[in-house]
């Protein structure tokens, strides 16, 4: 039998794609759905990604614990996938949300 080193994680992402979209909405969402998932505190830090805008990235923490990114998406990823207009996402690991560890 073959162990394997993977492993299986709930997560949720949010992409808002329009001409106006931002890392203001999307973290205007993001928060959203932490509070609507029971979080009562959480913190964004800046952070640099490769796939997000430099100054327009960050990670979602909550009680010491990273569970996310959150982001405007680079105009290079952006014209790889043909995308004309600004957009901006999050990706969350629901795991630890769920099982009420944090």
């Amino acid at each position: 039998k073959i162990e394997s080193m993977c492993e299986r994680r709930l997560h949720i992402a949010a992409v808002s794609s329009h001409p106006t979209a931002n890392f203001t909405e999307i973290k205007a969402y993001a928060e959203a759905l932490l509070a609507n998932m029971g979080l009562k505190k959480w913190q964004f830090k800046e952070a640099k990604h490769p796939s997000f805008l430099e100054g327009r990235t960050a990670t979602i923490h909550a009680k010491g614990r990273q569970l996310g990114v959150i982001g405007e998406i680079h105009p290079e990823i952006l014209n790889n996938f043909e995308l004309e207009n600004p957009t901006a996402a999050f990706e969350i690991d629901l795991e630890p949300l769920i099982k009420q560890k944090i």
